[in-house]
């Protein structure tokens, strides 16, 4: 073992005597520690497996450390916990709760979690308009995310709602008016305090309520699967000394993205048997509750505790980790002292553009001329990081889909999702056989030439070559020769038919559910052959697609396609959307990739490039803040500055680059002109930069390349008996992610 690690990494896992903080830079290894450390514990020290228990951040990297950890050891390893805290509180609750409400429960995800609140919105006794003058919003879509946030610090802190009522009420009229500055710096008339203190008492009495209706429907979320979990190891000593006896050794990855409530429940059964890895300048999930002060609180609570570090970089270029270092220490950050692995020298650049469109303009052309010029395998080598994807990525989008239709891409995350060209075909082709021609809605997120450019049908020889979804009105063709005669190929010409004949069906049956009909429809366009083209981004989204209906479909019961369309258009970007991971899994190694900055932590990509590098976007100039402005006493621990995680944000993003770093800034909005500055974060790092303009090819050199084939799946044993019994099943279910449906496995057909 100790051959393949660093003395700093071996220091690390033979480390047992005392709790231990290791400080991990990024790229430095720290999964490569902590499975290496679970293998010591066993192979070397004989801990059995059952009792050593880890804890990730996501479901992937908790199978991916499994994966690693079974390769390097003979023991057996299905004792032990390999998992994220929310799974280990699903555990406790189930074989420890005593409550039958929670032995039976489902697990709301963010996006699960976001449609219950959107379809009882009004079931939280508060009044919608009145609580619109604590916090200005422009929609009820931004309201309910921050009702989410607010109900999830209520639980995470584990905050009295009676002692917040009674603390704010005691404030003189100066303070209460204080916590809800931002309405009345921006209206013209000031509430009177009466009224405030009559919508905050609403605010925080719907937070009761709403644990209610969780109950009512046998429902849990994230924070009070914590909280409960906390309520039954704190107020049951037997469960306590039971998880003390359970397990010997305990290790924390993504220290930094824990909240306080989470390392209660953990810090509550260990002594000395602990080892906690992360990174402070790494922390940006501060929205759902993480915060980095747990760092001191934890060599606070170990008074013997011992903190290491993994300094060495294995990921970037030794250019790009000096530019992230300076980038820390220009910004008055303590960092440790991060030092490249890789002795290859890069040039860092910047582009800059008189308006934003011609910036995104020349992004672009730059990438088109690093394939072109052969410095990259395929477009999966780049990826462009957005602090926000959904505010400053459409001219990025309407520039690939209009005058860049040679470069493939894919889109991650929120209503960003919708993007995609197959998404917006898909629910075209759901508006059609549900004959849905004069919606706004749906006009509004498809395109026609989105279906004839994914699929490569000749449909534009059809109806004049109607270009819009309103004029388009194909006729029922009930004999492809009909088609055949217009031009379209035989292929095509019986696809259309049997879309046609769907669409009879369906209007002879108006409760014809929607999930029938996409499976359907992704069986009559045969999607597997995209596998065999190399275009499997295209299935992953499809399934992906195939999830959402099926979580619309749980929460509200209906067959409302335009319901789901309008759910989806406004879906705020910072729901998640993957159900194993906190950022992105890359569906697809062969096109450009599309991100925020959130969903690439953990990622690595050849290059790089971060657009949008102006001053207000980058760091944005405003800050989130909670409906109500909670007095700091009510948290577990002091929050942390959300300036100081904008900067975490730059630093990560960064700090994804192996091989080229590009950053981008313009000088003038588009419509308005109104002249902008660079921002402050690439104000700071200037002098190291080279402008692109005058870089000569020749100094790109990528060593690094995604590999182009499919991800290696780890699968569990009922993904193997699937894939015995039926190997097309396993490829649609396990491989991309599709929900079994007995009308799909039919229309996809079987192979043997």
């Amino acid at each position: 073992m100790a051959d393949t690690l660093t003395p700093q990494q071996v220091e690390c896992v033979e480390h047992v005597d005392s709790p231990l903080l290791i400080i991990a830079g990024p790229g430095s290894g720290k999964t490569r520690v902590l499975t290496n450390k679970a293998v010591y514990l066993m192979d070397t020290l004989n801990y059995k497996p059952k009792e050593i228990l880890m804890t990730t951040f996501t479901v992937k990297a908790a199978e991916e450390m499994r994966h690693r950890i079974e390769y390097m050891s003979d023991k057996d390893t299905s004792g032990m916990f390999i998992g994220t805290i929310h799974s280990f509180c699903e555990n406790i609750i189930k074989e420890r709760g005593g409550e039958d409400l929670y032995t039976d429960f489902d697990i709301l995800d963010d996006f699960k979690k976001y449609l219950f609140l959107k379809k009882n919105l009004n079931n939280l006794g508060l009044n919608l308009d009145e609580l619109k003058k604590l916090k200005r919003v422009m929609h009820n879509n931004e309201l309910i995310v921050l009702l989410i946030e607010f109900y999830d610090t209520i639980t995470e802190n584990l905050i009295d709602r009676e002692k917040l009522k009674s603390s704010i009420f005691q404030m003189d009229d100066t303070n209460i008016i204080g916590r809800i500055i931002d309405y009345n710096l921006k209206k013209k008339e000031l509430i009177e305090i009466d009224e405030i203190k009559k919508i905050i008492a609403s605010l925080i009495d719907s937070y009761d309520k709403y644990i209610s209706l969780l109950k009512e429907n046998k429902l849990l979320d994230f924070a009070l699967l914590e909280s409960i979990a906390w309520k039954i190891i704190s107020e049951n000593n037997y469960v306590l000394d039971e998880l003390k006896k359970s397990y010997k050794y305990v290790m924390v990855d993504e220290f930094q993205d824990i909240n306080p409530l989470q390392w209660r429940i953990i810090s509550s059964f260990v002594d000395n048997n602990i080892t906690c890895v992360g990174d402070k300048n790494q922390s940006i999930y501060g929205f759902r509750g993480s915060n980095p002060n747990i760092f001191d609180h934890f060599q606070k609570q170990f008074t013997n505790s011992v903190t290491k570090e993994l300094s060495v970089n294995f990921r970037s270029r030794k250019d790009i980790v000096s530019l992230s270092k300076l980038f820390l220490h220009k910004r008055h950050r303590k960092t440790i002292d991060l030092k490249p692995s890789r002795e290859e020298e890069c040039k860092i650049c910047y582009l800059v553009g008189e308006t934003e469109e011609e910036a995104t303009r020349n992004i672009l052309k730059f990438v088109k001329i690093l394939k072109d010029y052969k410095k990259i395998d395929s477009y999966g080598d780049v990826a462009i990081l957005f602090r926000s994807l959904k505010y400053h990525g459409k001219d990025f989008i309407r520039l690939l889909n209009d005058e860049c239709k040679e470069i493939p891409f894919v889109l991650y995350g929120g209503s960003s999702f919708l993007d995609n060209h197959e998404i917006r075909s898909i629910i075209y082709l759901l508006a059609y056989v549900y004959s849905i021609e004069d919606s706004r809605e749906i006009v509004s997120v498809t395109e026609f030439n989105s279906f004839s450019d994914l699929f490569d049908y000749n449909l534009l020889k059809l109806e004049n070559n109607s270009e819009s979804y309103k004029e388009l009105n194909w006729p029922i063709f009930s004999n492809p020769n009909d088609l055949v005669n217009r031009g379209i190929d035989e292929l095509n010409a019986s696809i259309i038919v049997k879309i046609n004949k769907l669409r009879e069906k369906i209007s002879e049956n108006q409760d014809y559910s929607i999930q029938r009909a996409f499976y359907e429809l992704v069986g009559i366009l045969d999607i597997m052959r995209f596998e065999e083209e190399g275009n499997t981004k295209i299935i992953h989204n499809l399934g992906k697609f195939s999830e959402l209906l099926e979580d619309f479909f749980a929460i509200y019961s209906t067959n409302n396609l335009l319901m789901f369309i309008r759910i989806l258009d406004a879906l705020p970007e910072n729901i998640n959307l993957n159900k194993k991971n906190n950022n992105v899994e890359v569906i697809d190694n062969n096109s450009l990739n599309l991100m925020n900055i959130h969903q690439a932590k953990g990622l690595e990509f050849p290059i790089i490039i971060i657009p949008s590098l102006t001053k207000q976007r980058f760091p944005k100039n405003k800050q989130r803040k909670l409906l109500l402005d909670i007095p700091h006493e009510f948290f577990l621990y002091e929050p942390y500055d959300p300036l100081m995680e904008e900067e975490n944000l730059f630093f990560v993003a960064m700090t994804r680059a192996e091989d080229f770093l590009l950053l981008s800034y313009f000088k003038h909005y588009n419509d308005s002109g109104r002249s902008t500055k660079p921002s402050e974060y690439i104000e700071d790092i200037f002098g190291e930069l080279n402008n692109l303009e005058y870089l000569d090819m020749d100094q790109i050199d990528i060593s690094n390349h995604k590999e182009s084939d499919l991800d290696v799946k780890l699968i569990n044993y009922s993904a193997i008996s699937t894939y015995i019994d039926c190997p097309q099943r396993f490829r649609i279910n396990y491989l991309y992610g599709f929900k079994a449906e007995a009308i799909f496995e039919q229309k996809v057909g079987h192979i043997y």
